[in-house]
């Protein structure tokens, strides 16, 4: 598994998001914690094999070092590879087993990406609408088309 961080920015400008007139985002430790406090522990573990309840155990060695690594990821805006990745189990809804039409999809994201996504759905929740879509608009605006295999 490459743990190595992948970042696609060229030709890109990313919108500089550590402050944002009354807004920044940047996470705070208060806001880590409660991310920490909030993670399942009975949740299964993602492609990375790291169960949650022992992230959720380390959480007070390894706070600094993860609100230090999600800063960083706001700040560059490029995610891990490895949180890329999940693991799909099938989970069967009812009726017969043998169909599969009577199972529908689970997938399971590593520990510290749970974290760090509801760290921005806190953010993303105290920022006013009009802010957010001018936000995602300037993004699709620079976006541009992946060129198409041949």
């Amino acid at each position: 598994m490459d743990l190595y961080v992948t970042c696609a920015c060229e030709n890109f400008i990313i919108p500089d998001l550590s402050s944002n007139g009354d807004h920044n985002f940047f996470i705070t430790e208060d806001e880590l914690v409660d991310a920490f406090t909030h993670l399942k522990p009975s949740k299964a573990q993602g492609f990375d094999e790291l169960p949650s309840k022992v992230i959720k155990h380390l959480a007070p060695v390894v706070l600094h070092p993860t609100l230090w690594l999600f800063n960083c990821i706001i700040e560059t805006a490029c995610i891990p590879a490895a949180w890329k990745v999940s693991r799909i189990v099938p989970v069967h809804k009812k009726g017969d087993k043998k169909n599969v039409a009577n199972y529908r999809p689970i997938s399971n994201i590593s520990g510290l990406s749970k974290i760090f996504e509801r760290c921005l759905i806190t953010k993303l929740r105290k920022i006013d609408p009009d802010i957010f879509l001018g936000l995602i608009n300037m993004c699709i605006s620079q976006a541009r088309p992946l060129p198409l295999p041949v």
